[in-house]
């Protein structure tokens, strides 16, 4: 699906003499045949990237959709691993399903692209006066053994906390999922050390972000999916997106399958019960309702919140600045070609994601796949060139 990118036509009239037209009606017409030459390149682009894309592309100047493609699909039935008591031809049958076939309306695990509604949540208590961000672990969370670790650290991921993920098996009971609460007393039972004192370094961990989930629960009094239902996803009128923890609630929906390169299918996983730090299902329709709501109309929470959320955070002490920069669940770039770009990618069992914004025009790109093949690694900057012609 293309939707026609830039302008309204703007033909020169018959029978008129170049030299006889107006500057501005000149102008017109040369930025009409830019705007059809880019949408040219761009869909040459996009088909190019379509080629290897188990997945959905969208691409937004403020509200207007310019493109929005979606192929592959929900899952490959190809690898065996997982379908030990499959025939090969009840593989091949569910595989040519319409229902198998990726759609617009289908969901897609987030993954990482989640912390940045776990930030805006926390900002929410902020400016309800409910927390502060210079309030510490501990207060919250007493039997937690780590101190002086503060709600901007977790934030900004300058904890020194460990990355659960890479704890030993032995930690967790794999026979059920994780939750948040039994990840605290894994944290309170078996006190991993820190990898450096709380802002004085940098490293971007997942526990951070599971950790403010249980931050959002205790300060609020209400779960963590009513609190960011009610604050941040109604408001922006997101009424389909929904929590990993809902997940058989709905489904009755199109909801892709995670896989490797390989094509192998991910199981559900004892580490796929944690939320916080991912666990939020969506498609590019309601991200960009997201972005118009927080980044544009900036109607979630303020404005001052905002311009701290997406600037730069992880500030080093003694050093002052980290190589990457983080704000509050989102990442920015200041590229020199493109200029200050927000943005996150999310990775975790077979998804690959990105969301980019650019404030400066109100772009918005996001790439959702359900296929670990890097298929639009690197393309967004070729889609920033030929969008700025440069």
């Amino acid at each position: 699906v293309m939707q026609a990118c830039g302008q309204p036509t703007l033909n020169p009239p018959v029978n008129v003499l170049l030299q006889d037209l107006t500057v501005s009606r000149i102008d017109s017409v040369f930025d009409q045949k830019n705007e059809e030459y880019k949408s040219q390149d761009l869909e040459v682009l996009i088909n190019e990237i379509c080629k290897n894309l188990n997945g959905t592309l969208l691409i937004a100047k403020g509200d207007s959709v310019i493109f929005r493609r979606t192929t592959g699909l929900v899952r490959f039935y190809e690898n065996k691993k997982g379908y030990e008591k499959w025939t090969q031809a009840e593989m091949n049958a569910a595989k040519k399903k319409a229902s198998n076939k990726l759609k617009n309306d289908t969901f897609y695990e987030l993954a990482s692209i989640s912390k940045q509604f776990t930030a805006a949540a926390i900002l929410k208590l902020a400016e309800e006066k409910k927390l502060a961000l210079t309030d510490t672990l501990n207060s919250i969370f007493p039997e937690l053994p780590y101190k002086n670790i503060t709600i901007q650290h977790l934030l900004s991921h300058t904890s020194g906390l460990p990355e659960y993920f890479d704890f030993p098996v032995s930690y967790f009971d794999t026979s059920q999922i994780l939750t948040n609460q039994h990840l605290i007393e894994v944290l309170s039972r078996e006190k991993p050390k820190i990898q450096f004192l709380p802002g004085y370094n940098y490293k971007y961990t997942n526990t951070n972000y599971a950790l403010l989930y249980s931050v959002i629960e205790k300060i609020s009094g209400e779960s963590y999916e009513e609190y960011v239902q009610k604050n941040l996803f109604l408001p922006a009128g997101m009424t389909q997106t929904f929590f990993v923890s809902q997940i058989e609630d709905n489904s009755n929906k199109s909801i892709a399958k995670g896989h490797l390169r390989n094509k192998e299918e991910l199981k559900r996983y004892y580490l796929d019960g944690t939320m916080g730090d991912k666990g939020i299902y969506s498609t590019p329709e309601e991200l960009l309702k997201w972005k118009t709501a927080y980044f544009t109309r900036k109607k979630i929470i303020p404005e001052k919140l905002l311009a701290k959320a997406s600037s730069k955070q992880n500030f080093i002490k003694g050093k002052g600045v980290a190589k990457e920069i983080y704000g509050y669940g989102l990442r920015i770039e200041e590229n020199p070609h493109y200029g200050k770009l927000i943005y996150h990618g999310g990775l975790w069992r077979g998804y690959q994601n990105l969301m980019i914004y650019r404030p400066s025009d109100d772009l918005f790109i996001v790439f959702l796949s359900n296929y670990r093949n890097n298929a639009h690694k690197g393309k967004s900057n070729d889609i920033l060139h030929i969008i700025d012609g440069v």
